[in-house]
């Protein structure tokens, strides 16, 4: 029996989260999203009026609950770029249902890490076309999305600059009938790779309701793809963050000489600032530990430079040696984070950080 991972629960995901539930072969449905429902969405998503105002994977799960109490569902309320990865780590399949190319990115890099399928699903109102794109990411000759990624694609990814404001992907504001649509679908293929029928992995099928038409396209591994499209054999600490300290963590290298820290989707600051009112200090956490800090000073939201955001923590970086006994909680890494450390020339080596409890 499976469990599966539903990222997205809106004009979609709303629809498609109750189709998975009735979906016999899956025992554990994990739902993620950390919006929560508005007046807006009343005409375009699957919900009530007395869902407005509550986050949207625990309307949804308290729904799946009452229909299907036997199932075990888990709301998690978090971008999936900010969610620690093991935190999904243990689904047979990734489903997504999302606006944006950076969500779908960091979607795409789960499904791979642990060897997963992943079901792409979305909708155009242009044509009224609903899709769903099918990858198997534990074959690594198998496409991946971000094999069809041109540099305009890259371009269009959220990015911001240290003096900017997160930014928002917009909503598709497609009718609900549409969402449902594209649902139906992922649902087909989800049931699909759950009974391991993969004729459909490297194919997009597309659906216009306004045309009348349905069109099934395929995808090749790109061998000029940004992204790696490695599996990891990913070790498990019984460790939690505040029990792990910087200098330990180092030492969990295999080989000699100067080791690194990387963090899985997350990257380091060695410095924070307020462009409110230009108050800047040295740090060492990671960036997202920094754009959820407010300024003491004036209550600004708080930016890493550009200059000191880094991909990998040496340790033989003077702020690596200078937070040594500091403990992996303090850089703000949490349960389920996933790291790559390496020692001189050696293989790298994966750890999941413990601590997260018997709900994943």
């Amino acid at each position: 029996m499976a469990s599966v991972c539903l990222i997205g629960c809106g004009n979609i995901g709303s629809h498609l989260a109750m189709l998975l539930a009735r979906l016999s072969a899956v025992l554990r449905l994990i739902l993620v999203d950390p919006d929560t429902y508005d007046a807006s969405n009343l005409t375009t998503q699957n919900i009530e009026q007395r869902d407005l105002d509550r986050a949207k994977a625990e309307v949804l799960a308290e729904r799946i609950r009452r229909a299907r109490p036997a199932l075990h569902v888990e709301p998690l309320v978090a971008t999936v770029e900010a969610l620690p990865p093991g935190r999904l780590r243990g689904a047979d399949l990734i489903v997504a249902a999302l606006d944006g190319n950076r969500a779908r990115q960091s979607t795409n890099q789960r499904a791979a890490r642990f060897g997963v399928p992943y079901v792409d699903a979305g909708v155009n109102t242009h044509g009224l076309l609903a899709r769903v794109d099918v990858y198997n990411l534990a074959d690594s000759d198998s496409p991946c999305i971000e094999c069809g990624w041109h540099t305009d694609d890259y371009a269009r990814l959220a990015q911001r600059g240290p003096c900017d404001a997160p930014v928002e992907t917009a909503s598709t504001n497609a009718p609900s009938h549409l969402g449902a649509l594209a649902g139906a679908l992922a649902a087909a293929e989800c049931a699909r790779l759950l009974e391991q029928d993969y004729s459909m992995v490297g194919r997009q099928f597309i659906v216009s309701a306004d045309w009348h038409r349905a069109i099934t396209t395929s995808y090749a591994r790109n061998p000029a793809c940004r992204f790696d499209h490695h599996n990891w054999s990913i070790e498990t600490l019984k460790q939690a963050p505040a029990d792990l300290t910087l200098q330990q963590t180092f030492a969990l290298a295999a080989g000699s000489g100067a080791r690194s820290l990387a963090v899985e989707s997350q990257s380091f600051a060695t410095s924070r600032v307020c462009p409110a009112c230009g108050r800047e200090e040295h740090c060492l956490e990671l960036e997202r530990v920094v754009d959820a800090r407010r300024c003491e000073h004036c209550g600004g939201r708080l930016r890493a430079p550009g200059f000191a955001i880094h991909e990998t923590l040496s340790s033989t970086s003077r702020v690596s040696r200078r937070h040594a006994k500091h403990s992996l909680a303090n850089l703000g890494l949490q349960p389920g984070d996933l790291l790559t450390i390496r020692g001189g020339a050696s293989v790298a080596r994966h750890f999941e950080l413990g601590g997260h409890g018997d709900d994943t």
